[in-house]
């Protein structure tokens, strides 16, 4: 969302960005690996190792001379 005032010519802005919105803890990357040793099954194989970063606000305001 971006706001630019009539007032500061729209040249000032203010500018709010909303990123993972739903908040969505996904995997982005799984355990790949079938086997932790030799005839071994790994317990985490498919598990999620990395996952989406929470919800957060980007807040910035900016002028253009």
């Amino acid at each position: 969302m971006r706001y630019t005032p009539a007032f500061a010519d729209h040249k000032l802005a203010f500018a709010m960005d909303v990123f993972n919105v739903f908040n969505e803890q996904k995997a982005i990357q799984t355990d790949p690996s079938a086997m932790a040793g030799k005839g071994v099954v790994s317990n985490t194989y498919g598990a999620g190792i990395y996952f989406e970063q929470p919800r957060y606000i980007r807040l910035s305001v900016s002028y253009d001379y």
